[in-house]
C-alpha cells in the first residue's frame, strides 16, 4: 500500500456504531442537550491495525510539566524504510487524571494522522435527555435521530471533499494538456515543422470533436485529450540529421 493510499484509508469516516456521543451543553430546564460525536481509543487502535497492520504502528508517552501527557504515534513507512512519528498532547483530566490525559493525548495525535479529523466538522446535535444517577444521559429513543443526522452529515462532508479532489485533479490534467501540447510543438520545431501549441490544441479538439475551451474540460475529456496527445507525441518524426 502506498503512503497516499494509507493516509486516505486512515481518514475514512467511522461507521455510526463505532462513534460515541458526548454531552456538551444542557438546556436550562435539563430536558435537552447538545451532543458531539467522538471516537474512543479502541476505535482508533482498530483503524491503525486495519490500515497499517498491528506490527507496523506504535505509540509512546511522555509526561509534560507534571500535569500533561505527550503522545507519539509512529507508522512504519515502507517506501522509505523508516518510522514516521507525529506528536500531540493533552492535560490530565479531572477524573482519573493520568489515564484520562493519556487517552486524550492519544486521540489528539490520531487526529494529526487524519483519523477522525472530519468529526470536528460536524455540528452539535440537540437531543432529549433524562437524568440518571445524577447526570444527564441521552434518551434511548434519540439514537435513531443521531444515526440519521450523523450519516447525513458524513455523506455531505465527504461528497464535498470528493468534489474538491475532482476539481483539483481536473486542474492538474488541464495543466498537463498544455504542457504536452507545448512539448509536441517543440518536437515538431526540432524537425523543421511549424506546429504552434495553439495549432496542436485545435487539432486535438477537432479530432475529439470537443468545442469547449480546454480550461472547461471535464475530467473524462481531459483524460481523452491526454491519451490523444500521448499518441501524437509518439508519432513526431525523428530528426535523423543530414547524411
Amino acid at each position: 500500500m502506498s503512503s497516499q493510499d494509507m493516509i486516505t484509508r486512515l481518514k475514512e469516516p467511522f461507521k455510526y456504531d463505532e462513534v460515541e456521543w458526548k454531552i456538551q451543553v444542557v438546556s436550562k430546564d435539563k430536558s435537552s442537550a447538545m451532543v458531539v460525536a467522538y471516537v474512543d481509543s479502541r476505535a482508533i487502535q482498530k483503524r491503525l491495525d486495519d490500515v497499517a497492520g498491528a506490527f507496523n504502528w506504535r505509540n509512546e508517552y511522555q509526561m509534560w510539566q507534571d500535569k500533561s501527557q505527550l503522545c507519539g504515534i509512529s507508522i512504519y513507512y515502507e517506501e522509505r524504510g523508516e518510522w514516521v512519528s507525529k506528536f500531540d498532547g493533552a492535560d490530565n483530566s479531572d477524573f482519573e487524571p493520568i489515564k484520562g490525559g493519556l487517552s486524550d493525548a492519544f486521540k489528539r495525535t490520531a487526529v494529526i494522522w487524519g483519523i477522525g479529523r472530519y468529526l470536528r466538522e460536524l455540528d452539535g446535535i440537540w437531543v432529549d435527555v433524562e437524568e440518571k444517577y445524577g447526570k444527564p444521559v441521552i434518551k434511548e429513543n434519540q439514537y435513531a435521530k443521531l444515526e440519521k443526522k450523523y450519516n447525513e452529515a458524513v455523506e455531505k462532508i465527504f461528497k464535498m471533499k470528493m468534489s474538491e479532489n475532482i476539481v483539483k485533479a481536473t486542474e492538474n490534467l488541464i495543466n498537463l494538456i498544455y504542457s504536452m501540447a507545448g512539448d509536441i510543438s517543440k518536437g515538431y520545431e526540432a524537425v523543421g515543422q511549424n506546429a504552434p501549441q495553439e495549432a496542436v490544441i485545435k487539432r486535438m479538439k477537432d479530432t475529439l470533436k470537443v468545442e469547449k475551451d480546454v480550461k472547461d474540460f471535464s475530467i473524462a475529456e481531459a483524460g481523452m485529450a491526454i491519451d490523444y496527445l500521448a499518441q501524437v507525441k509518439l508519432n513526431i518524426p525523428k530528426n535523423t540529421g543530414s547524411s
